[in-house]
């Protein structure tokens, strides 16, 4: 009697290739080990690979740092700070479309306006502009007061983005020459109609100005686009 030929396994697991990664699933994969190595200080791990890398790249540390931050939270980066366009109302700061430029933080006083990050409540990361009242000098955490609500909070040091050195209002002369640069009118204007909408269902004493300043904006805006 004659038996069927059983399949030779070990030759069948030899025969079949493993899945060739791509660059993209081996970066994946990095970006995983990273996360892994410590997740509570990621930032720290991230610090030191950067270093790591610019000990033979440096340039390309350099110019990929800034291309992350221009392109995930649209700051205009420069060798010294950067510039950006204000998509808030900030109390005696700043009105949607203002061109706001800012320094790389150095020393910080009481008084002085910065650009911080902040984990949000469902941990997403949020950019928001705050008042410093305080600065340690142990650690040179940031005590700040939000000026919207009042409410006071401490920032670490090295969430602190920048500090407001300038603000160019919009439709100045200055502003003109500088805006079109960089951003369109399509993107100010929704920026403008998100604001006022928001605006016109709040309670700020001083709501009246705050509408009337950005439909003022948004008849300008419209005006130069004929």
């Amino acid at each position: 009697m004659s038996s069927t030929p059983q399949p030779d396994n070990n030759n069948n697991a030899q025969s079949i290739s493993p899945p060739l990664l791509t660059k993209k699933d081996k970066i994946a994969a990095i970006a995983d080990e990273i996360t892994m190595l410590d997740g509570k200080n990621v930032g720290n791990v991230l610090m030191e690979v950067l270093k790591r890398v610019a000990a033979s790249d440096r340039s390309h540390v350099y110019w990929t740092c800034k291309k992350y931050l221009q392109d995930d939270y649209g700051l205009l980066i420069a060798d010294s700070g950067h510039v950006g366009i204000s998509d808030r109302y900030i109390p005696n700061l700043m009105y949607p479309g203002d061109i706001i430029v800012y320094a790389v933080v150095d020393m910080l006083k009481t008084g002085d306006y910065i650009q911080a990050l902040q984990m949000t409540d469902v941990k997403d990361l949020a950019v928001e502009h705050i008042r410093v009242t305080k600065v340690s000098i142990v650690d040179g955490a940031v005590s700040v007061e939000d000026p919207l609500s009042g409410s006071s909070y401490t920032v670490a040091k090295q969430n602190v983005l920048g500090k407001v050195v300038k603000v160019i209002t919009a439709f100045s002369q200055e502003w003109e020459n500088t805006f079109y640069e960089f951003k369109d009118r399509k993107w100010l204007l929704k920026t403008l109609k998100k604001n006022l909408e928001l605006y016109k269902n709040t309670g700020y004493s001083n709501q009246r100005q705050i509408v009337s300043e950005i439909e003022k904006r948004m008849s300008k805006l419209k005006e130069d686009s004929r």
